[in-house]
């Protein structure tokens, strides 16, 4: 079972046939030894405020399989609803730390019934 820290999620990330649990986490529940697969140096610095924990910016492919978890931290407005930046736009660490930041798990649990 890996463990997976991701800025984004993708039905890339998923090899084949499969069912997820997807599941509202925080902070405190992503595993010290999470595997960073967050591609921006200004979003990891953002999530290590975050989890109070150094987060490496690195770009790696993902594939999960049974068992392993992705905690993706997702961006909403002030207001709560979900944020998306313009085609293009990279953010900084300033326009970062004015949106609400949130965590979800994505578990794949197993693969669906026959």
């Amino acid at each position: 079972m890996r463990n997976y820290l991701s800025s984004a999620f993708s039905l890339n990330m998923v090899s084949g046939d499969t069912v997820l649990r997807v599941s509202e986490s925080s902070p405190d529940r992503v595993p010290e030894g999470a595997i960073s697969c967050i591609g921006h140096e200004s979003t990891a610095k953002v999530v290590s405020k975050m989890l109070d924990r150094e987060v490496i910016a690195q770009r790696v492919a993902v594939s999960l399989e049974v068992g392993d978890a992705i905690y993706v931290v997702t961006l909403f407005n002030i207001d709560g609803s979900p944020y998306r930046a313009q085609e293009g736009v990279i953010l900084g660490q300033d326009e970062l730390q004015g949106l609400r930041l949130a965590i979800r798990r994505v578990v794949v649990i197993r693969p669906p019934s026959p």
